[in-house]
């Protein structure tokens, strides 16, 4: 009995919260919709409007479709308590305290497996949300009314600027705050620029279909995950920390991101190759900008070796890993623990350091004494305010591209674009770093300009005319909306302003 609890308890762990922002407007999806509905009503008891009701059933049977394609065996948890379901700009597909209801007559329907929540007492797991997933009826459903992947995206009016802070547990949370000015231009140049990833294909041919193994965390107890390509998954947003809009600001949510470095190079744009452009030591070019100094023509040397150690790639690797945690982090113990996490959590990359007992402190007393410009930023935790510049540095890039259509996708500090814009992802990056910085003399060292002739790859078996097909149709459509929702005045003259 004790056996069975314990396996169903790993089962449940294997788990994602209820995202409540899936939408579609897809007439397949709306029959389905309607089919439920119309069951439903002749169920006891039924109450409540249409229109909430449906859109209710729309939200929480395409995130269970979703959590499905990628792991047949994942449950979506969710919360039964009214106080669960908020309202407010980080819910405004309202969705309510009337859900636990609909997945009670979804489960009556034979459309859910369920388990209901539980508060652990006898040490043999903790407490869960409840949880749910599909059964073959639910897919079956799906799959007579022709219902795909390509179908599902987040809902058009989903919160892209996002203020985060801190609860006194540590735990982070979305802080409600009142627009003004600044946060209306954030949302609608972020949501320019969404519409135009929305008609634009962005996919790699050769990918496994059943995705890439991820690493896996010493004591989770999730299941492991693994990378998937999902075609719904790339609406981006902006996350802004400590409550403050003067902390992050970074941009997050494409699927891209989450794709190791060897994949990314392989991604395709609309059936075009990419190449991937990036800043050359951002972060500490930036710090030593702070204290006046161009760094690139000042110094020149790479900021991530030392003198007399092993200069190869894995312990540049390694170097780098410690000194921007050293940044990042508010104490040299925090530094020591985050870098020791990763470490452990890498062991195929950084197995060797805990064979050669290397000391991360020492690694940072000697990398303050050869930054000693800048060694007043270590262990302070500032690393939350370069996010910050590099963001509005990536706001400059990806706004600019947005009015020329050029889709673009951001890591942070690097971009990705087909090989035939790169000279003009490169312009602007040099660009946007020396208007951010307000000073045209900088050299930025912007690196990964390929030295070849732009052509259209196409793949075997015309794979990729299958994945571009029907882009065309919706693109004049979305793009009149991006010219109409971005100001054409320049960044320069924003910035100015």
């Amino acid at each position: 009995m004790i056996d069975e609890l314990i396996v169903k308890a790993e089962e449940l762990n294997n788990s994602e919260l209820l995202d409540v922002h899936r939408w579609s407007s897809y007439q397949e999806v709306n029959n389905a919709v309607d089919h439920i509905y119309e069951e439903m009503t002749q169920l006891d008891n039924f109450k409540g409007r249409p229109t909430a009701r449906k859109r209710h059933i729309k939200v929480v049977i395409l995130d269970l479709y979703v959590k499905w394609l990628t792991d047949p065996e994942m449950y979506v948890a969710y919360q039964r308590g009214s106080d669960a379901y908020q309202q407010g700009r980080y819910n405004k597909l309202h969705i309510s305290k009337t859900t636990p209801l609909i997945v009670d007559d979804l489960v009556s329907l034979g459309y859910l497996e369920h388990v209901m929540g539980h508060y652990g007492r006898d040490g043999i797991h903790t407490s869960h949300y409840s949880r749910m997933r599909t059964t073959d009826r639910l897919r079956g459903l799906f799959e007579e009314q022709s219902i795909t992947e390509d179908m599902i995206e987040k809902a058009p009016n989903t919160e892209c600027i996002i203020l985060r802070d801190l609860d006194e547990n540590g735990n982070k949370f979305d802080v409600e705050y009142e627009d003004d000015n600044q946060t209306i231009q954030w949302r609608q140049d972020l949501y320019a620029y969404n519409n135009l990833l929305r008609v634009t294909h962005i996919g790699i041919p050769t990918f496994p279909e059943d995705g890439l193994p991820t690493k896996q965390r010493k004591k989770s107890k999730r299941k492991p995950r693994r990378i998937r390509i999902n075609k719904h998954n790339k609406f981006v947003r902006r996350v802004f920390n400590n409550g403050s809009w003067d902390d992050g600001g970074r941009f997050y949510g494409g699927w891209w991101q989450g794709m190791p470095s060897e994949w990314r190079g392989r991604i395709y744009i609309n059936g075009h190759t990419t190449v991937e452009i990036d800043y050359s030591g951002l972060h500490i070019v930036l710090l030593y900008q702070l204290e006046g100094i161009d760094y690139w023509n000042d110094v020149g040397e790479d900021p991530y070796q030392l003198d007399g150690w092993e200069q190869s790639e894995s312990m540049r690797d390694f170097l780098k890993l410690v000194l921007l945690s050293s940044i990042n982090s508010p104490t040299i113990e925090s530094t020591i623990k985050a870098v020791r996490m990763e470490v452990n959590f890498n062991k195929e990359d950084y197995g060797w350091i805990q064979e050669e007992s290397i000391s991360i402190k020492e690694i940072v007393l000697l990398f303050m004494d050869r930054h000693s410009h800048i060694a007043h930023y270590f262990s302070s935790g500032y690393g939350v305010k370069l996010q910050s510049i590099d963001s509005r540095i990536a706001e400059h890039v990806i706004n600019q591209l947005t009015i020329e259509g050029i889709p673009v996708l951001c890591i942070h500090d690097s971009f990705i674009v087909t090989l035939d814009k790169q000279e003009r992802l490169h312009e602007l990056m040099i660009d946007g770093f020396r208007e951010i910085q307000n000073d045209h003399s900088l050299d930025p060292k912007v690196k990964g300009i390929k030295d070849i002739e732009f052509t259209a790859i196409r793949i075997p078996n015309n794979k990729i005319d299958k994945m571009t097909e029907g882009i065309s149709n919706f693109k004049s459509v979305y793009m009149n909306e991006v010219k109409e929702t971005l100001s054409l005045k320049s960044n320069m003259e924003r910035y100015k302003q």
